[in-house]
């Protein structure tokens, strides 16, 4: 992307993402059946990118606003450290592929033809960007991790997720079977 493009990077609910989806407009759709849901403290909404109004690159954001930071502790610990909840409170953007149903791929889309880590970046960039936020957290395949260590970003691994394949199962009882 040459410096004289105007790019401009903000929040929306239904952007035209679907433009963006190739293969993901089911997990595309599945985020925008939860937007409705937001609520105060859990907001669901997109961040887009655009190159001189059309969309290049898209991200699904969930921005929990001063949400306590000691429920993410197991409980025990959780109970020990209630008495700070008061004190520790953060907002923190999430940007991963939760309510994409867990597709085991980068949560940045990008429109065809478009650089993917560049998207990414410009889309970094915005979230880093806004006021109160304490917390901007990534989750991303392991392949792509290397982008975030580039930017200085902290990172930490998690385990990863079991992919159990459901095709020609039709029914619970099926599965169990």
């Amino acid at each position: 992307m040459s410096a004289s493009e105007v790019l401009c990077a903000s929040w929306e609910n239904y952007p035209e993402v679907d433009a963006l989806g190739g293969s993901k407009h089911e997990l595309i759709a599945n985020f925008n059946h939860f937007l409705p849901y937001s609520s105060k403290k859990c907001i669901l909404s997109w961040a887009v990118l655009r190159r001189e109004g059309r969309l290049i690159g898209a991200a699904p954001v969930v921005r929990l606003i001063q949400s306590p930071l000691h429920m993410m502790l197991v409980p025990r610990w959780r109970r020990r450290l209630s008495w700070l909840s008061s004190l520790i409170r953060k907002t923190t953007l999430l940007v991963d592929t939760s309510f994409l149903a867990y597709d085991a791929a980068s949560p940045f889309l990008a429109a065809p033809g478009e650089d993917h880590s560049e998207i990414r970046q410009q889309l970094c960039n915005f979230l880093l960007r806004e006021r109160n936020v304490d917390t901007v957290w990534i989750a991303e395949p392991e392949d792509e991790a290397w982008l975030c260590s580039s930017g200085g970003w902290d990172q930490f691994l998690t385990l990863p997720i079991a992919r159990i394949g459901l095709d020609k199962i039709y029914s619970f009882d099926e599965y169990l079977a």
